[in-house]
């Protein structure tokens, strides 16, 4: 059994790198085209991502109060009679809707604290949910009230 010499693997990547630079040695317009065609990725310090990320946490603990809520008031429309609905379960869902009002309200304020610290502005998709989950449970408080 012959034993070969393991040469390190050079990806793709590497290979294209090295024809680039020999082809950049022999001509100087395909240089200078190369160098203004790489992208400068903006540096996002600590604070904003703190932010968004503390937006984000609101965000989805806004949902999970509010689908938890939902899920209470479920249970009890269905399972519990008028009389029995005096129990101490009866009250859950009420405070998990209002911790998701307050939640919802927090993420609300945070998103345009966001907007205005961050460098990079956050994707329009995501922000646009966002903002969604965190009115959904006021829009749900005042569909409650009003009925």
């Amino acid at each position: 059994m012959s034993r070969r010499k393991k040469r390190p693997l050079r990806n793709s990547v590497a290979k294209k790198d090295e024809r680039r630079s020999t082809a950049n040695r022999k001509s100087a317009g395909l240089k200078a085209a190369n160098e203004s065609s790489e992208q400068i990725r903006p540096v996002i310090t600590r604070a904003e991502d703190a932010v968004t990320v503390g937006w984000m946490l609101t965000t989805m603990v806004t949902f999970m109060t509010e689908l938890c809520a939902y899920a209470g008031w479920a249970y009890l429309a269905t399972t519990a009679p008028a009389a029995e609905k005096t129990n101490e379960f009866a009250a859950l869902p009420n405070l998990l809707h209002f911790s998701a009002i307050v939640t919802g309200c927090l993420g609300l304020a945070l998103a345009g604290v966001v907007y205005r610290v961050r460098s990079v502005v956050a994707p329009k998709p995501v922000t646009a949910i966002a903002i969604a989950l965190c009115l959904f449970p006021i829009a749900t408080h005042v569909i409650r009230a009003v009925r």
